[in-house]
């Protein structure tokens, strides 16, 4: 029933080509996502997350739900449960597939919104998980194995209403260490959703302007309202000590040529 249901035209149409580019782009990871995360808002009710079995082996993967909330200081943590969780709102196929060796496959993701449902923010995280290979029974028995399994997840998010977000910078620190420098940054998040957002450091902004650190797609959730984030980064051997700082959030950057909105802005000294 829900494969019949499932018809995706623009991801049908995509996919072949995201295959041809997965199978001859190189990792190192035994698993990998191609997107990072899904949101489901507006008048979208269907999309797909493609993973890679970048192993040498056939491995068999099993998808099912896992509920995490974010901390200030620690990242994500499991919960037995969650209010606002959004994995009776969406259907997705399949539950378990084999994968040949170093290729992709698709999950393809349909959303069941009630009419009833409240305006807010629902989310919940995929977990793709390789299952332990059968064992061989030409194989002699082995007393101690220890196998690490790769797993992933990814964020999946659903919002109904007119939802908004701010953020403002409300603490931050630059000092400096035997390498380079020490950063420390208080972020505080206000509105109804979740927000992702890039952090640059910049260096001597008014004298010899250079980029210390990016720091790509860092996300706050709406189970809190302030993070912290701390970096220790090596000065570049032929670039200037760094005297100043400004710090800028911005919305993430798409591509190398498509700068985002600045959410905040902070200007610091590097004591």
């Amino acid at each position: 029933m829900i494969k019949e249901k499932l018809k995706m035209k623009k991801q049908y149409i995509l996919f072949p080509l995201l295959i041809l580019f997965l199978v001859i782009t190189p990792s190192s990871h035994a698993l990998q996502l191609v997107f990072k995360r899904i949101v489901f808002d507006g008048s979208k009710r269907s999309d797909s997350v493609i993973f890679i079995n970048n192993t040498n082996k056939e491995a068999t993967f099993r998808v099912s739900w896992r509920e995490m909330v974010m901390t200030e200081s620690q990242g994500l943590k499991d919960v037995a449960s969650y209010n606002n969780s959004a994995r009776n709102l969406i259907k997705y196929s399949p539950r378990r597939v084999t994968v040949p060796a170093n290729s992709p496959q698709q999950i393809r993701l349909l959303l069941r919104r009630p009419g009833d449902l409240a305006d807010g923010e629902y989310r919940s995280h995929l977990i793709i998980k390789q299952e332990s290979p059968q064992k061989d029974p030409n194989q002699p028995d082995v007393t101690a194995t220890v196998s690490v399994l790769p797993a992933i997840t990814l964020p999946v998010f659903v919002r109904k209403g007119n939802l908004n977000a701010q953020l403002d910078i409300v603490n931050s620190s630059a000092r400096r260490s035997a390498n380079g420098v020490d950063l420390a940054l208080r972020v505080q998040r206000t509105g109804e959703k979740s927000v992702y957002m890039d952090i640059h450091f910049i260096c001597n902004p008014d004298t010899a302007p250079y980029l210390l650190k990016r720091v790509h797609q860092a996300a706050i959730y709406t189970d809190i309202s302030q993070k912290n984030f701390r970096y220790s980064v090596a000065t570049p051997p032929d670039k200037q000590a760094c005297q100043q700082m400004t710090i800028r959030i911005i919305e993430p950057e798409r591509n190398k040529n498509l700068k985002g909105k600045v959410l905040a802005s902070q200007r610091i000294d590097v004591l």
